[in-house]
């Protein structure tokens, strides 16, 4: 069964070597129902951006209050990609509301439109 939880994207402050801000996904620990994380570990996960999949990491912590797709990504072919940069290219941009439709550990990413 397919949940859709909200998230925002948010920057990291630091920069890579090209000058780009470095961007997870978070969801507060609240709205994470349905995302498969476990404190302490990152979870493999599918994530499709735009009809593009890629495999990501969903981590979470003790003592924090966001659950989070790491910056490090890899396309299906096993390329390391930033997430940054895939976020960039598919129009998104640090701040956005994103809503994650979750089934297990298959994620897809759209812009949430109800907040603009």
């Amino acid at each position: 069964m397919t949940q859709v939880v909200k998230g925002t994207i948010r920057g990291l402050g630091k920069r890579y070597a090209d000058g780009t801000e470095p961007m997870e996904i978070w969801v507060t620990i609240d709205r994470a129902c349905g995302l498969p994380y476990s404190n302490g570990n990152r979870i493999p996960i599918d994530l499709q951006i735009n009809g593009d999949h890629y495999h990501a990491g969903l981590r979470a912590t003790v003592n924090n209050a966001y659950v989070w797709i790491s910056p490090d990504i890899k396309t299906q072919d096993g390329i390391s990609k930033k997430l940054a940069h895939v976020l960039e290219t598919a129009g998104f941009k640090k701040n956005d509301r994103v809503l994650l439709a979750t089934n297990g550990k298959n994620i897809v990413l759209t812009a949430d439109l109800d907040d603009e």
